[in-house]
């Protein structure tokens, strides 16, 4: 019974350990996003993820041209979170993973909006 019971945890623990380990190391890389609700000028562009070491950073590139630097994401299993200032307001944005799909909430003194994303391929 010991032995079933230290097979399961140990099993449990890998498969967990794995999860986790996709989810952050397929997170890199550019993603398509939009937010309907926002301003026309922030509404859609493209969110890119870079990992150097066990620090997570990015940028955001609005279809207008306009970059925003991403200083520290958190990432934990599926979850990812982070904020930015936009022309002087802090934006939180907190989303899961789902595959090359991102969904979540954008946070705004405006008030919060759906935010959606998806891995971008060679072609967009």
């Amino acid at each position: 019974m010991i032995k079933v019971l230290l097979t399961t945890f140990t099993l449990l623990f890998i498969f967990t350990g794995n999860v986790q380990a996709q989810t952050a190391s397929t997170l890199e890389g550019d993603w398509q996003f939009s937010v309907n609700q926002a301003p026309w000028e922030y509404s859609r562009g493209v969110v890119a993820f870079v990992k150097d070491g066990d620090l997570w950073t990015g940028k955001i590139l609005f279809h207008v041209n306009r970059e925003v630097a991403i200083e520290e994401v958190a990432v934990e299993g599926a979850e990812i979170r982070f904020d930015v200032t936009v022309d002087g307001y802090d934006v939180r944005a907190v989303f899961t993973r789902d595959g090359d799909d991102l969904s979540g909430i954008v946070y705004t003194i405006e008030g919060n909006m759906p935010f959606r994303a998806n891995r971008a391929t060679e072609e967009e």
